[in-house]
């Protein structure tokens, strides 16, 4: 819910017109935050569910570990190379240099295939 939220107010200071890029920090690291917590906890039961009952097939298993990794490669690579980074909310930075946005976009497109493997569980 936190994550949607995040969601949420990230795409509200875009569609206003006037792009409040503080703004947009914030809550879209609160949605890539709140977002890799519930995806690293569906995994963790997943993978516990896969070892006691064997309902969830080992392809998704594989895959939610996969993108786990990934995630944490793109939390590090954000934290220590770019320009903004996931915690970092100084308001004299320089914004949107070229790491933080393939940063984003590739870090958006591994939550969403996240939500995928969530609902290959179902």
């Amino acid at each position: 819910m936190m994550g949607s939220m995040g969601l949420m107010g990230s795409t509200a200071s875009i569609d206003t017109g006037i792009r409040n890029q503080h703004w947009h920090t914030r809550c879209a690291s609160t949605f890539f935050v709140f977002t890799f917590i519930a995806q690293t906890y569906n995994t963790i039961i997943c993978c516990i569910v896969r070892y006691k009952i064997k309902t969830i097939s080992l392809t998704n298993v594989y895959m939610k570990l996969i993108l786990l990794a990934l995630n944490l490669i793109q939390f590090y690579i954000s934290n220590h190379h770019g320009a903004i980074g996931l915690f970092n909310f100084e308001l004299n930075q320089s914004l949107g240099n070229d790491m933080d946005k393939l940063i984003e976009w590739t870090f958006t497109f591994t939550i969403l295939t996240g939500f995928y493997s969530i609902a290959l569980d179902c």
